[in-house]
């Protein structure tokens, strides 16, 4: 049986959000989903007033304000900061949330870039072991250290909005968080979500299209915020190890898994490793069902773990 479906968008975590809602065309039902907008609006709101290190009064400020001292935070970072830990030792240190030292230095939207002197003494402190969690106290203990959730924070988001859509009862939709996307049960026709991985390759025709009905699509891609100097393109995917951009023969990443985090987790590494190294790193992690890696040429270069996703 169809669906009715119901959208709402709105803007936070400097991206466009989309929630849509498969609801049985009733008043009560559409009551009911206006309530669940609200929560996510709310929950968009508080996550994002604790998570961005560019607002001063977030807990990841206080953290980075710290001079070293543990910070009492609360749960909702203090979980996020434990689960985004294993991210980092799994890459071998191509994705770390203490790259928050770095990524200041760049100014994407401006075109500046750091001096190399700048990013010597920054690289210093780069380390996700300088970083420790005790219930909810978070420390570094490095005091000039920083940490930086932007790689990982919109996939822990998208699984709680999930939780808090399945606890409203609702069985079918779509999380769509700048292009992170969730999704659970199926589309307004009953079918699996179709979900268009983009080829940012232009003239290209070749995009795959991924069917999902309980998993999240996640890309990291270095044509989502860049700029041009002396000829050479400067990404914001940056390599923890040089400061620089990371350099890759993928110029996108598409990781599919069950739970957004993981998707989020991967998808940098994915795609800073390069498409071997990249699609042997997703053969290695279990959580990954498939994943798409496309070049400078538009070619899509893909692994799956399974038919069925």
């Amino acid at each position: 049986m169809a669906l009715f479906k119901l959208e709402d968008s709105f803007f936070a975590f400097d991206s466009p959000i989309g929630i849509t809602l498969c609801i049985e065309d009733s008043t009560a039902e559409k009551q009911h989903a206006y309530s669940a907008f609200m929560q996510v609006r709310e929950l968009c709101e508080r996550f994002e007033q604790l998570f961005s290190r560019t607002i001063s009064t977030s807990d990841v400020s206080r953290i980075n304000q710290a001079q070293g001292n543990a910070v009492a935070v609360s749960p909702y970072t203090a979980n996020l900061i434990s689960a985004a830990l294993p991210y980092c030792q799994k890459s071998g240190g191509v994705f770390d949330i203490t790259a928050g030292c770095i990524t200041p230095l760049w100014d994407f939207k401006k075109g500046i870039c750091p001096t190399q002197q700048e990013l010597d003494q920054a690289l210093q402190h780069v380390g996700w072991e300088k970083v420790t969690v005790d219930g909810t106290s978070v420390q570094l203990l490095d005091a000039a250290s920083a940490i930086d959730l932007g790689g990982i924070a919109k996939g822990w988001i998208a699984d709680r909005l999930g939780e808090a859509l399945l606890q409203q009862g609702f069985e079918n939709f779509l999380v769509n968080l700048g292009g992170n996307i969730l999704t659970h049960g199926t589309n307004p026709q009953d079918n699996p979500w179709v979900i268009q991985v983009t080829n940012p390759v232009a003239g290209t025709s070749e995009a795959p299209l991924v069917k999902v009905t309980h998993a999240s699509v996640v890309t990291s891609g270095t044509y989502q915020r860049f700029f041009t100097q002396n000829g050479r393109l400067l990404h914001h995917i940056l390599n923890p190890k040089t400061g620089y951009p990371a350099e890759s023969d993928a110029v996108s990443a598409t990781i599919i898994c069950e739970k957004s985090l993981d998707a989020e987790g991967f998808s940098t590494t994915a795609l800073a490793l390069g498409i071997e190294k990249g699609r042997a790193f997703c053969a290695a992690q279990p959580e990954i069902l498939a994943a798409y890696f496309i070049d400078a040429n538009g070619t899509v270069f893909s692994y799956a773990k399974t038919d069925s996703i």
